[in-house]
């Protein structure tokens, strides 16, 4: 497996408005979205960091940690060679966005969530 950049970052807090306010007034990250459970912040280069309140219900890691995603050549590939070497996924490759973008949550052997990411406009 190829691994291209560190291009995602989630972050699932109970301090959810805290962090938002941290990362928009003190980063100066580029807010994209704001819902009530998520937020959305993408920087120029396309890599996003994304804040999760812990009663989002789709995301597969615990409050209060951080998960990444890694940039791949090939997503099913590269979801093959965890298969292979023991790790589990977490659910299937989400590759249904009309833009091309995907990507597969694992299980690493921490047992923390990481992510490989397939983005068209990065590879």
């Amino acid at each position: 497996m190829k691994v291209k950049a560190l291009v995602w970052m989630g972050i699932k807090t109970e301090k959810f408005a805290e962090v938002e306010l941290f990362l928009q007034n003190v980063m100066d990250l580029p807010l994209t979205y704001r819902g009530h459970d998520f937020t959305l912040f993408q920087l120029p280069s396309g890599d996003k960091v994304e804040i999760f309140s812990p009663d989002e219900t789709n995301q597969h890691f615990a409050p209060d940690s951080i998960a990444c995603g890694f940039l791949v050549e090939d997503i099913y590939q590269a979801s093959q060679e965890l298969v292979q070497a023991g790790i589990e996924l977490i659910g299937p490759v989400h590759d249904d966005r009309p833009d091309g973008y995907a990507w597969q949550h694992f299980r690493g052997p921490d047992g923390n969530l990481y992510e490989l990411v397939y983005d068209p406009e990065r590879s």
